[in-house]
């Protein structure tokens, strides 16, 4: 009569035993028969959300690192289901954004240096290194963390002429292009960096009487002074002495291979006049034609100028006394062009110096003209005897 009125039609919620019917506890395992409302599905941290913004959908990348708030989005989506779709995608483009963060000055440069490097000039190598060198206070900073201030301070703390911190410019802004395109960061600023205005430094050419001063030095025994000798008549620089190989010294025909910061400079030989063929020789070291450091040699060359009695030039003065005395002994423009292994004569005439006294000679010349003219007048003004 009791089991009569037990009706086992209900089920429990937990463990799936038949419980009576409108029981608010499971009489087995006691669970509550109340129903629950199921969650919705949250996405984790980092998993993104989406939000209708007008009439489209946003797709959105929010994570907190540090307490610091870092997201990314994407917008237009007119579906609300498009935008759900495309949240793995976001979520890896936002990984590849801020996976760097942390990256410092110093790790972004060796990171970008490698891939820079493999086009680029020798000359151009090397004027990035040193600027690098000159962007020390930055080295461990964050990349995100460089204000325009930071690197504005960094530049005018070097010091150097307009080029130097003009290079270190074009390395900043070359290195903020390689951490924009890699999602690093989004900003350029180096683009903000003011420069000093340039000031062109005129670099003076030696004269005659100090060629012969220079050169009465070496023949006294001074033999450093031939370095000075063989740049004036071949129109080498520091650097391409220093890089001169001697095994491409051709002594009997007068020329050398080894030209150094332009493709022009590179492939054009050398030549030298034949009385340089014993200075050359005798200075020569069986690999290079100069082996000591440049910071050695310029400390030289201004004890040398001292001891001889010319003026306090620079090394860098023996290719513009090259290519003046080019012009002034009146070598055709194009074949002082080749000689100077320039890529155009505008170049050649920035290094080519004429003075006062060479200009006047040239008025002369012009003068002479008239000088002509007149004698021929006077020539045919004498009457004619029979």
């Amino acid at each position: 009569m009791l089991k009569m009125l037990v009706k086992k039609d209900m089920i429990c919620l937990k463990c799936k035993k038949e419980i009576e019917e409108g029981s608010a506890f499971c009489n087995w395992c006691g669970a509550s028969q109340a129903p629950t409302m199921r969650k919705p599905k949250q996405r984790g941290n980092g998993e993104g959300t989406v939000f209708k913004r007008g009439k489209t959908y946003t797709a959105m990348i929010v994570k907190y690192k540090k307490g610091r708030k870092k997201s990314k989005s994407k917008g237009g989506f007119k579906l609300k289901k498009d935008a759900l779709d495309y949240l793995p995608e976001l979520k890896k483009k936002f990984e590849v954004r801020y996976k760097n963060q942390d990256i410092t000055f110093a790790e972004l440069h060796d990171e970008w240096q490698p891939l820079a490097y493999e086009n680029m000039s020798d000359s151009r190598k090397i004027a990035l290194n040193t600027a690098y060198k000159r962007c020390e206070p930055l080295y461990e900073k964050r990349w995100v963390d460089i204000l325009p201030r930071d690197m504005q301070d960094a530049v005018n703390a070097a010091a150097g002429s307009y080029y130097t911190r003009k290079d270190m410019k074009n390395l900043i802004s070359l290195m903020a292009k390689h951490a924009i395109k890699n999602e690093i960061f989004d900003r350029n600023y180096a683009l903000s960096i003011d420069l000093p205005e340039l000031i062109e430094e005129e670099i003076e050419p030696f004269s005659v009487d100090e060629i012969i001063k220079l050169w009465q030095d070496y023949q006294a025994g001074n033999d450093f002074t031939g370095y000075a000798i063989i740049m004036m008549f071949t129109g080498l620089s520091i650097g391409e002495l220093e890089s001169q190989q001697t095994e491409k010294i051709n002594f009997e025909e007068h020329y050398m291979r080894g030209g150094r910061k332009t493709k022009k400079r590179k492939e054009t030989e050398i030549v030298f006049p034949a009385f340089l063929e014993g200075v050359i020789r005798k200075l020569a070291g069986e690999k290079m034609l100069l082996e000591m450091s440049e910071y050695v040699f310029r400390k030289e060359f201004d004890l040398m100028c001292i001891r001889a009695g010319a003026r306090p030039l620079k090394p860098h003065s023996c290719r513009h006394t090259y290519s003046t005395m080019l012009a002034k002994k009146e070598v055709q423009a194009a074949v002082q062009q080749e000689m100077n292994r320039h890529t155009n004569y505008k170049t050649t005439k920035r290094y080519t110096k004429i003075d006062r006294e060479t200009k006047i000679e040239a008025a002369e010349k012009i003068a002479s003209v008239l000088l002509l003219t007149n004698n021929q007048q006077d020539a045919e003004s004498v009457p004619k005897h029979a």
